[in-house]
Parts: structure tokens; sequence; C-alpha cells
């Protein structure tokens, strides 16, 4: 889903803006149109007007502060830390900082930051892209997180594998390296790693091997539904008895899958939503 941003009533200094100051479960009534600052870029930062933004499960996350362990997780325990849940965009450069020479203004791009329920946006470069001719903006600001093309179709899928054990690793991307609804960006050996690449490569999922050992992989599992709410995050383990497949799930898993992998039901865990 994606909303237009209003760009009236305002001038060079200050911009539009969603604010929201309480949790809630009526975007009505913890969300509302205010004027504020315009955001000042810093010199490896692009400012982005805002033609779209998404809204997204992650958003939702955001709004409500549920499940209240993400609150202690460092989103806000009484109320939210960031005043504007909106998390992806499409747009045109307004500005860009000095030491930016991916960008230029003019540029349509899309993206993905901290509030971009606003007119304006400041944007680091590793976090946004030229737009595709073919989509139009509304199109492009669902792409971050949501993953839909002009035609309605999936893009691919992007996952994060977390195992510390290297070969392993390399057998899983080998499995799903020709899977195309699946595009793997990061191989991580701990949660640590995990994080970064997440962060960095705007990951859609997560495949997580639970023997690391098993209450390590329960502590990763935890440790990323609460960074990343709107992360999909599949369990893939030898181990198959139910008490370890409903404490993945207890502790956060969306999937969990048996080893060796079919590639068809890995399809379906991390896709097929």
């Amino acid at each position: 889903m994606s909303t237009r941003v209003s760009t009236a009533g305002t001038n060079a200094q200050t911009m539009r803006s969603i604010v929201q100051e309480t949790y809630g479960t009526e975007p009505g009534g913890v969300l509302r149109l205010a004027v504020i600052a315009r955001p000042r870029i810093r010199d490896d930062e692009v400012l982005v007007r805002v033609a779209a933004a998404s809204v997204d499960m992650g958003t939702w996350h955001c709004l409500t502060g549920l499940p209240l362990a993400m609150r202690l997780a460092g989103f806000g325990v009484r109320s939210p830390k960031a005043s504007n849940p909106g998390r992806a965009f499409a747009g045109s450069v307004e500005s860009v900082g000095r030491n930016v020479t991916e960008f230029k203004p003019g540029d349509d791009v899309y993206g993905s930051c901290d509030g971009s329920f606003a007119e304006y946006v400041c944007v680091a470069t590793k976090r946004l892209a030229p737009k595709p001719a073919a989509l139009s903006f509304a199109q492009a600001a669902t792409v971050p997180v949501s993953s839909a093309d002009d035609s309605g179709v999936p893009l691919p899928r992007r996952v994060v594998l977390i195992d510390p054990r290297e070969e392993r690793r390399a057998i899983t991307n080998l499995i799903i390296k020709n899977c195309r609804p699946i595009t793997v960006v990061g191989l991580a050996g701990s949660l640590g790693e995990a994080e970064t690449q997440i962060r960095a490569e705007h990951a859609h999922a997560a495949l997580v091997e639970i023997q690391m050992p098993v209450t390590q992989g329960l502590v990763t599992i935890t440790a990323l539904r609460n960074q990343f709410p709107d992360l999909r995050i599949v369990v893939c383990s030898f181990h198959s008895d139910p008490a370890t497949r409903e404490a993945a799930r207890t502790h956060g898993a969306d999937g969990y899958l048996n080893k060796p992998l079919e590639v068809d039901d890995l399809v379906e865990a991390i896709v097929g939503l």
C-alpha cells in the first residue's frame, strides 16, 4: 500500500510530515499531520522530495508497539522513539551532500529510511537506488519492503543465511543459488554479522540454522524478531522434534524446514506469504 505526500502549506525551511507521539491500533487516533523543520543533509546523504511512501506490516508494528517485546528492544517502552513510522518511499533527488557522486538533483529514486511519511527525507546513499523507469512512484515505494513489480509479480526475496559453519552456509547457498524467487544477499556466521547484513542489504528474510547449538539459535531468532519486526524468519535444521519446532515458533520464527532442504518448500516458506 502506498500513499501520496502533500506539499501544500510549507516554505523552504519547513515541510509537512506525519507525527506519532503514542502507540495505538487506530491510525487516526495516533497519527497527525504537522508542519516541521525540513531535514538537513550531511556530506554523505541525499535529500529526497517524497512522491509516494508505502505502508507494510512493519509500519503496523511501529504504529501499535506490538508485540510488546519490540518496545524493550529499543523502539520505546511507553511511547515510540521514532516520531514518524514510515520506512519506504520513492521520489526525486532535491539536493546531495558534497561527498555524494552516485546521484544528482532531479534523479528519480526509491529506498528506505526513517520517517518516510513526510514531504522530504534524508537518506544515506547505500539505502537509495535509481527508480526503474517502468515503475510509477507509488509502485516503486512498495519495493524496499513489499517487493512487487509493476505487473504485481513478486520480486526476488532478499535472504541472509545464518549458520556458524561456513561449509553449511556454502551448501545452502548452492541449493538456492538458481532459485529465481530468492536471492541470497548475505552469509552470516553469527548474530552480529547477520544484523549488519540484514540492515545493509535490506533483507526480506533470514534463513537460520537453529543448531548453533539450539539455545544460541533461539537467542538469535529472538534478537532478530525484536530488531526487525517485519523480517521473515525461517528455521532450517536437522532437528525435527516437536519441542524444538515449538521453541522456534515461540521465540519468533515464521517457519520451520527440515534438512535436507527441498527448494519448493523453501520458496513456499519465504515467498509464499
